[in-house]
Formats: structure tokens, C-alpha cells, sequence
């Protein structure tokens, strides 16, 4: 429900009526003198609007899945893994809610699952075993309340009001220009080389993975990246022929020295890597490099490039983001060295002053 003060002094409550087959929004208004009063009216509407249509309407539960499945043809596999993920959590600890009638769903339901996914569950085998984290962060929670939200409001419900846990802000964590020399040293002549030079360049691992020799272009240094792998929502990995934005379709230029690596593996040793992450993150851990991921190296080639006065808007193109606010992200937790530096040139600079 909205409420606003009209420019004649008086208030109008908008009831909520849902959403129709082409996604329109409809409300029924009611307009009053008396703040309250007005309030009142949209509210009892709103309810007994419910009420009249609930033998119409099923469970939160079957509403979610009806609503995954419309979702599969158009959606990622990653996104219907997520969507597939939060609801299984919610039907295994929240039945009692997840079986309730859509209309009946409460502001106290939905703040009861934001307070319990919130909260520390360590001592809970099963939750750790389901969601592998002892506690939801801020992000996770808010996905919950918007897929519920969401769920709702394709069954002509307006979510319940409720408290969502700020949002926290996400530290990047950017290698340094020698820790990367460093991997370049420690992966060389390893099936694990080719990976992280590519890493290095842009490219993500699923893109990694999935690309072929005939998307490399010898003559001018170039690969094609259109395709990627990703986690089914059984998890299960599948190669994606539609790449995860349409500015990640892209032509990305490499170095000399990667191609010739390229020329020389010819994939094989790449290619057939679906699970690169973990093989990466297990062989970084074992040479000095702990909770180093390689997706992190695409955080390196942003921060580089901006480094090197690279405009944006060409450091977008190259790595495939689609979003400036991705970039600012990464740029905030920019490379340490290239901080330090930055920062005694301050000092130096300020120290002549006095």
C-alpha cells in the first residue's frame, strides 16, 4: 500500500491489487481528509480483496515453484540455481510458512525468516550442510525477501512490510603486481598456466573453460568470447551458448607471449577443466597463496588497466561488464602497491609544506 498527501490537502491510500498477464500494476484508490481514515479503507480492501480471490491462489510454496519454472526458459541456469537454492532452504526450514496460503502470509512470517537467517547457526548440522555457511550475509537475505516479494506479487499480493538488514558494502580484494608474477612463476609448465595467464587478461573461468581454438585469431592476437560454463540448478555443469551479459560477448586482445601459450597447449589441457576454481584455489593454497581465487585475477586486470589510464568505458568492453558500478567496486579496494604509492607521494608531497 502507498499513501500521499494531494496538493489539496487531502490523503490518498492506494490498495494493492496485483499484477496483470502483461505486468501491469493495479491499485484502487481511496481518498480522504482524514489521514487515517483513508488508510483504513484501503487496508480493509486490500483484505478482503484476498479473501475473495484466496480459493483462487496457492501455497507460498506452490506459488514459488510455479514461478521458478515460468522463469527457466528465459533465466540463467545460475539464477534458476540460486532461486532453486533459497527455496529448498525455506521449504526444509520454514515449512509452516512456505505452506501457507499466499494471501495469509504475514509481515511477522517474513520477519521471521530475515531474523533466523541472520542469525549465527553453527551449532546446526543440518543448515551448514545446506546452505555451507553458518550465518546469511546482508546480500542473501535481501535475495530471500526479493524472490518472496516477488512471488507474492505475481499472485496479487503486495509483500508484507517488513526490516531488511542493511546492505554491506563488498571488499574486492585486488593481487598485487608481484603477487601475480609470483603465480605466473609458480603455474609455469603446469596444466594450470594457460588459466591464469587468461585469468590475468580478463576473461572469467567459465569463459576460460569453454572456449576453442577456433575462436582464437592468430593473425591479430584475438579471442571470440560468446560462450561459458555454468552450474545447473542440479548442480551440474553445462556449457552456455548465450554468455552471462550481452557485454560479455566480446573480442579481447592478448599479449604475444599468451597467444604463443595458446598455440602451444592447443586447449587440450584447459578445455576439459569444468571445475577450474577449486583446482586453481587448491593449488594457490598449497603454494603460498590461501583463500586466493582465481576470479580474483579478474580484479587485477581492472585495476591494472586503471592504473595504466585506461578509460572505463574500454575496460568495460574488454572484460564484459556491463555495469560501472562493478568497476568502481573493485577500483575502491584497488591494488595495494598502487595504494602505498599513492600514498607516499601524499606524504612527500604534504611533508614539503611544512
Amino acid at each position: 500500500m502507498t499513501i500521499e498527501k494531494l496538493p489539496s490537502g487531502s490523503w490518498r491510500a492506494k490498495a494493492y491489487l496485483g499484477v496483470d498477464d502483461c505486468g501491469k500494476q493495479h491499485f484502487k484508490c481511496f481518498t480522504d481528509t482524514d489521514r487515517d481514515r483513508a488508510v483504513k479503507l484501503a487496508t480493509e480492501y486490500e483484505y478482503y480483496h484476498r479473501q475473495k480471490n484466496s480459493n483462487l491462489k496457492g501455497t507460498l510454496e506452490k506459488a514459488m515453484s510455479a514461478y521458478i519454472a515460468s522463469r527457466e526458459p528465459v533465466l540463467s541456469p545460475a539464477s534458476i540455481r540460486a532461486y532453486v537454492s533459497m527455496q529448498t532452504v525455506l521449504k526444509t526450514f520454514f515449512e509452516p510458512i512456505m505452506r501457507k496460503q499466499c494471501y495469509a502470509v504475514s509481515s511477522d512470517d517474513i520477519q521471521a525468516i530475515i531474523n533466523t537467517l541472520m542469525k549465527d547457526k553453527s551449532d546446526n548440522p543440518e543448515w551448514k550442510k545446506l546452505t555451507r555457511v553458518a550465518k546469511s550475509s546482508p546480500k542473501t537475505v535481501r535475495n530471500y525477501a526479493s524472490l518472496i516479494s516477488t512471488v507474492l506479487s505475481k499472485e496479487g499480493y503486495s509483500m508484507p512490510a517488513c526490516v531488511l538488514p542493511q546492505p554491506v558494502r563488498t571488499d574486492y580484494r585486488v593481487p598485487t603486481l608481484d603477487m601475480i608474477k609470483e603465480m605466473y612463476r609458480i603455474t609455469a609448465g603446469t596444466d594450470l598456466e594457460l588459466p591464469t595467464l587468461l585469468a590475468s587478461c580478463g576473461m572469467r573461468a567459465g569463459e576460460i573453460c569453454s572456449v576453442t581454438m577456433s575462436d582464437f585469431n592468430f593473425n591479430n592476437n584475438t579471442v571470440h568470447i560468446h560462450r561459458s560454463y555454468v552450474l545447473s540448478k542440479d548442480n551440474k555443469w553445462i556449457l552456455k551458448e548465450v554468455p552471462k551479459t550481452t557485454a560479455s560477448d566480446r573480442i579481447l586482445t592478448l599479449p604475444q607471449n599468451v597467444m604463443d601459450k595458446v598455440n602451444e597447449s592447443a586447449l587440450d589441457r584447459c578445455n576439459n577443466s569444468e571445475d577450474l576454481g577449486k583446482r586453481w584455489r587448491r593449488f594457490m593454497a598449497r603454494n603460498g597463496f590461501p583463500g586466493m581465487h582465481i576470479h580474483l585475477l579478474r580484479h587485477f586486470f581492472a585495476s591494472y588497466l586503471h592504473s595504466q589510464g585506461v578509460p572505463d568505458v574500454d575496460i568495460m568492453k574488454l572484460g564484459g561488464w556491463s555495469r560501472q558500478s562493478t568497476l568502481d567496486n573493485i577500483y575502491r579496494n584497488t591494488m595495494q602497491d598502487q595504494h602505498q604509492s599513492a600514498i607516499d607521494k601524499y606524504v612527500s608531497s604534504y611533508s614539503a609544506l611544512f
